[in-house]
């Protein structure tokens, strides 16, 4: 998954879990096989 990280202010940054790092490598792999 993913989650906000939010600073002092209006500063926000998107952070991934471990999980959601291995979720969107997946997603790319696929993206990139649909393209072939």
């Amino acid at each position: 998954g993913i989650i906000w990280v939010y600073g002092p202010g209006d500063d926000s940054v998107i952070a991934f879990t471990p999980f959601g790092i291995e979720n969107l490598q997946e997603l790319i792999e696929m993206d990139r096989d649909r393209e072939r």
